[in-house]
Parts: C-alpha cells; structure tokens; sequence
C-alpha cells in the first residue's frame, strides 16, 4: 500500500448541472451593458460640448487641441472595448464559479450540500457585483480622461479608486477562500462520522 492512499469511506461529488440554476440570471447582466453604455455616452457627449477653435469631425464639434482630441479618440476606443471583455469575463466567471467540483460524503449529507449552495450562490452573485463595479469604474475613468485629460486631480484619484477596487476584490476572495475552508471542515467532519 502506498504511503500516500488514505482508505477511506465512499467518496462521491454531485453531477447536477449548475448552471441551470445560476442565481444571476441572464436579464440581471442588462444592468453591466446599461453601466458600460452610460459610460460611453458619457464620453461621447464630450464631442457636444462646442470647440474653441471650431474644429470638427464628421460634422461634430471635437476638443480643440490635437491632444485633447487624441485624449477622446483613446478614452472612447477604451471604452468600446474594455468594457464589453469586462463583461463577457465577468459572464465567464460567474458561470465558471457554479461548475467547481464539490465532493460529497456517500450518505449525501444534507447540511454539506445546503452549505456548497451557499457557497455558489455567494460566489456567483460576487463575481456579478464586482464586474459591475469593474465596469463603472472602467467608464467613470474613461470619461474623467474624456473631459478633463490634463486635470492632476485624476492623477491622484485614478490610483486611490484603483487600489481601493483592488482590495475589496481581493476582500471578496479572501472571504471565498475561508468559506471554502469552513465547507471542507465541515466535508471532514462529516466524512469522520461515518
């Protein structure tokens, strides 16, 4: 017998497709797509405002200065891009959050289960608020470039929100991390009492 094969009793894991019960539903991600269009539409109301020299483009008034313009072109091609990945990935994650394994004990212990489900479904609905905070601040950044490229004040707010994302998503997978630390205790302990 090898070193490292613990007997054990019957080890089993739930083969329910997940995803069908998703508890962020598809309309839920309209609300993603209305944040990343109000952010766009943000930007593009930058070319309303009248130039100083009357510069325009496609007969739309456009910032005057060639930076400022290129300040616009960058913050609008941003955002028509990140925004939509931000999404899709966040649509990925919350689908892949839903098909991690979780093994069972043979007598299909129902606390163990009622405890993975709230796992999933916390896990799920994280991923969601945290794509939809990614996106707000992704548009609200690209906007604040849009009006106001050379303001220092984003120079130092930009990094602040940043970090300040950053640590409450780090937050939320710490806290994922130490329920899953607590279901797999709870996994043991029931695995013991058989």
């Amino acid at each position: 017998m090898s070193q490292y094969h613990v007997p054990s009793a019957t080890r089993t894991a739930t083969l329910v497709n997940r995803v069908r019960g998703n508890p962020v539903r598809r309309e839920r991600w309209l609300v993603g797509w209305a944040i990343w269009l109000a952010g766009l539409l943000a930007i593009l109301a930058r070319v309303v405002v009248p130039a100083a020299d009357g510069a325009s483009w496609w007969g739309v008034a456009l910032p005057a200065e060639a930076a400022l313009r290129t300040s616009w072109l960058v913050a609008c091609g941003a955002q028509t891009v990140l925004g939509p990945v931000a999404l899709l990935v966040g649509l990925w994650a919350v689908s892949r959050s839903l098909q991690e394994p979780e093994p069972m004990d043979s007598a299909g212990s129902p606390e163990l289960a009622a405890a993975y489900t709230r796992h999933r479904t916390m896990r799920a609905w994280g991923f969601y608020y945290c794509t939809l905070i990614m996106v707000a601040v992704l548009g609200a950044g690209q906007a604040a470039i849009a009006w106001a490229p050379n303001s220092e004040a984003l120079g130092l707010i930009g990094p602040l929100v940043g970090s300040a994302v950053g640590v409450a998503g780090a937050s939320f997978g710490v806290y994922a991390g130490v329920q899953r630390l607590r279901i797999h205790a709870l996994y043991r302990k029931v695995m013991s009492d058989q």
